[in-house]
C-alpha cells in the first residue's frame, strides 16, 4: 500500500521523475478507513478580539486572513511593512506549553509592535488534542473579518507593495464586483466569462532575507531573471500553481482568466459574504488548499489572476505540523490522502455529477 501511494502521490503532484500512470486511477480498491484522528468530529475552545485593532475598518476594506502558532508571530511585522490595512488573524494556542504563557506571548507581541496595534486584529484557537486544525483557523479568521473582502496567504508569504490598495481598487470597480454572485452549477465547457469569481495572487519562493525581497512586479521580475525568486513549489509540486500561467503574467497589465486544473491550491482574493469555507476535516498536512480549489471549481468559481500583485514564501526548513505523536508529516498525507478520495465523491455528488465522474484532471475510479 505504502509503494502504491507514493506512486500515486509522485504522479498527483506531477513530478518529472514520476512513472506516467493511466488517465482513471483505481483509488476505492485500496483506500483505507478514514484514520480516528480525522474521522472524529473536534470543536475548540475559541477567544474572539482578544486585540481590536485601532485602524477603522471599513465594508470596503479588504481584510488579510492569516493563522499561524505562537512561535511565528514576528512573521506578521514582515506582512506589515507591505500590507497597510486589517489583518485578521487567528493565533493557535498548543498544547506544548501552557495556554497561559502562550497568551502572556501574544499579547506581549501586540503591546511592543505599533503596527499590530493598528492593523491587527487577533483571536485564539486553543488545541484539542488533534493535528494543526489549519482550515478551522483559517474559516476562524475569515469569519470574524470586520470587512467584505479579503485576501488569504500563509504566515511564510510577503505581499507586494500596496497590495491592499490594488485590491480595494479592484473590489471597487464594477469589473470586480459583479461576477461575485450566488455560485451556479458549473461545466466542463461553461463561459469562461461566467460568474462567480475569485482572484489569484500569483505566489512565488525565495532564499532571500525577508527585507530584501522584491517588493513591485519590475524588482520581482529582474530577481526571477537573476535566478533568486522563482515559482512556488516548481520542483517539489510542478501542478500546484501551473494553472497561473506565469509566462501571461509575466506581461499582463490586466486581469486574465485560466481555467482550474486538479492539483491547483492558489491563493486568493474574494468577497467573504459569497465564499465557501474550508473542510475542516483537513487537519495537519496534506490537500488542505487543494481540496478547497476543487470545490469552487465544481461549484462554478471562476480563477481571475492579478496582475499587479504578488506574494513570495521565504523558504525555510520543512517542519511538522505540530500534535506530538502524530507530527509524522507521511502518516499525515496518507490520512489526508483518504480523506480526498471521500472528499472528491461528496462535492461531485452534491453539485449533481456522478461520484466517479472526472470534472477537472482529479484522480476517479478505473
Amino acid at each position: 500500500l505504502l509503494i502504491l501511494y507514493a506512486y500515486m502521490l509522485v504522479n498527483m503532484l506531477g513530478l518529472t521523475s514520476a512513472p506516467q500512470l493511466t488517465r482513471r486511477i483505481d483509488i476505492r480498491s485500496f483506500m483505507p478507513e478514514l484514520s480516528p484522528e480525522l474521522a472524529r468530529h473536534v470543536t475548540y475552545r475559541r477567544e474572539s478580539f482578544v486585540s481590536r485593532a485601532d485602524y477603522d475598518v471599513q465594508p470596503d476594506d479588504v481584510t488579510l486572513y492569516v493563522q499561524l502558532s505562537v512561535d511565528r508571530l514576528s512573521k506578521l511585522l514582515d506582512m506589515l511593512v507591505t500590507w497597510q490595512g486589517p489583518i485578521s488573524c487567528v493565533v493557535y494556542i498548543s498544547g506544548e506549553t501552557s495556554e497561559e504563557a502562550q497568551r502572556t506571548l501574544v499579547k506581549q507581541f501586540i503591546r511592543d509592535n505599533f503596527e499590530a496595534v493598528f492593523y491587527l486584529d487577533v483571536h485564539l484557537l486553543f488545541h484539542n488534542n488533534t493535528r494543526y486544525p489549519v482550515n478551522t483557523l483559517r474559516n476562524y479568521a475569515i469569519e470574524q473579518a470586520r470587512s467584505n473582502y479579503g485576501a488569504l496567504v500563509d504566515a511564510d508569504f510577503v505581499l507586494s507593495s500596496n497590495s491592499q490598495h490594488f485590491l480595494k481598487e479592484l473590489f471597487s470597480t464594477e469589473e470586480g464586483r459583479k461576477h461575485l454572485a450566488t455560485p451556479g452549477t458549473p461545466t466542463e465547457t461553461q463561459d469562461l466569462s461566467s460568474p462567480p469569481r475569485v482572484y489569484v495572487i500569483p505566489a512565488f519562493q525565495s532564499d532571500t532575507h525577508r527585507q530584501l525581497l522584491p517588493k513591485t512586479k519590475q524588482q520581482l521580475l529582474a530577481e526571477i531573471e537573476a535566478g533568486t525568486v522563482t515559482i512556488f513549489s516548481k520542483d517539489a509540486c510542478p501542478k500546484c500553481h501551473r494553472p497561473t500561467n506565469y509566462p501571461m503574467w509575466y506581461q499582463a497589465e490586466e486581469i486574465y482568466q485560466i481555467r482550474y486544473r486538479w492539483i491547483y491550491e492558489p491563493y486568493l482574493a474574494f468577497d467573504r459574504r459569497e465564499f465557501p469555507r474550508f473542510d475542516e476535516r483537513f487537519r495537519g498536512y496534506g490537500f488542505d488548499k487543494n481540496s478547497h480549489a476543487f470545490a469552487l471549481a465544481v461549484r462554478g468559481f471562476a480563477f481571475w489572476v492579478v496582475p499587479n500583485l504578488f506574494a513570495i514564501h521565504v523558504n525555510h526548513p520543512v517542519v511538522t505540523w505540530g500534535g506530538g505523536a502524530l507530527a509524522d508529516n507521511h502518516q499525515q498525507q496518507w490520512d489526508a490522502l483518504t480523506l480526498l478520495c471521500r472528499f472528491f465523491v461528496e462535492v461531485r455528488t452534491a453539485f449533481g455529477y456522478q461520484p466517479d465522474e472526472r470534472l477537472f484532471d482529479e484522480p476517479t475510479p478505473m
